[in-house]
């Protein structure tokens, strides 16, 4: 691995064989990989590179494009920081680089979560680099940065979620396509447990009101899925398309979540947009991916078998899905009075 500030000595003993003339002379293959990067502006234009090829080759979801922008944009101040060491030594200083996220000498440090998700982020560049330039990837042999105290985001309470489509169907909506194109977002979310992602890809020939199933296309990391659609998001979504019918009469473009002004799907922010809205006009502090939340515990709670909570979730593994399983000191009281050896098996 070509060296860098922070890179562990290996256990492996050195060779007593002396080096030839030409290993002393000339740079293994990984060091005149790296040497090709001496400017910022270099590793910018791979970096430029990569974010073609993730996004185009390899189809990575416009949300992990941007996540790759973000962190990399931390990642070069960090080069930058430290300017006098040259840049091919502390191009792999990935170590040097989470202590210096850690410190943040007169900024508040960075929580471990977004530690941890900028870790994650920055890690395809390097996979990418090892692949395609032959650049020692120094992820290979680290672990992610931890994450202090980490717990499933908290399901909203029933109350809640009464509340918050209330807030939605009962708002001041310019008309009535808003108020139904809102409702229909936070249903998707709170009956269907979709993903943003998969809220914002979702294509009209997707949604089968009369079958009662959405098809969940597969993207990065996940499988393709069949969720089937609860009565009540149903006649949601049914008024939703009606409402739809009604304003674009029958131009607008493939996707099913329509913006009023370009008639084709609405971004992220317009969806931001609209999520913090009820938010603020229900009083319920919540998030997209709480919903997400509150509909995979309801779930569990209700008596739903855990692999079909999977499959609804979209889970790849099934111990994800048991992460949201959350007993109470009224199920363990109810649970150990059926325990008897003396007695049938109680029910």
């Amino acid at each position: 691995m070509f060296p860098h500030p922070t890179t562990r000595s290996s256990s492996r003993q050195p060779s007593s064989r002396p080096p030839t003339d030409a290993q002393a002379i000339s740079p293994t293959a990984a060091e005149s990989a790296v040497l090709r990067f001496q400017t910022l502006e270099d590793v910018d234009a791979r970096f430029a590179d990569f974010l073609e090829y993730a996004e185009f080759v390899l189809g990575h979801s416009r949300d992990s494009v941007r996540g790759y922008k973000g962190t990399y944009g931390n990642f070069r101040r960090f080069l930058q920081a430290h300017a006098t060491v040259p840049l091919p030594a502390r191009l792999c200083d990935i170590e040097g680089w989470i202590a210096w996220n850690r410190k943040r000498e007169g900024k508040k440090p960075l929580s471990s979560v977004t530690l941890n998700t900028y870790y994650r982020q920055l890690r395809p560049f390097f996979r990418d680099l090892e692949h395609r330039d032959g650049i020692p990837n120094p992820f290979a042999t680290m672990r992610p940065p931890t994450i202090k105290g980490r717990r499933v985001p908290k399901a909203k309470s029933f109350a809640d979620c009464q509340q918050i489509l209330a807030t939605a169907e009962h708002h001041d909506w310019p008309t009535a396509f808003d108020r139904w194109r809102a409702l229909a977002i936070i249903g998707l979310f709170l009956y269907a447990g979709l993903r943003k992602g998969e809220v914002l890809r979702l294509g009209f020939g997707h949604v089968d009101l009369r079958e009662g199933a959405i098809l969940i296309e597969k993207s990065k990391g996940d499988n393709e899925r069949v969720v089937r659609i609860a009565p009540e998001l149903r006649a949601i979504l049914a008024r939703y398309t009606s409402e739809r019918r009604l304003r674009f009469c029958g131009e607008a473009g493939p996707a099913f979540l329509t913006s009023t002004t370009t008639k084709q799907g609405i971004s992220e922010m317009t969806l931001r947009r609209i999520v913090r809205t009820i938010r603020r006009a229900s009083g319920v502090a919540f998030s997209m991916h709480s919903l997400r939340h509150s509909f995979i515990t309801t779930l569990l709670n209700n008596g739903t078998p855990i692999h079909v909570a999977q499959h609804l979730a979209g889970h790849a593994k099934i111990t994800t899905t048991a992460g949201y399983l959350a007993l109470t000191d009224a199920d363990v009281r109810r649970e150990i009075q059926k325990m008897s050896f003396r007695s049938g098996p109680r029910v």
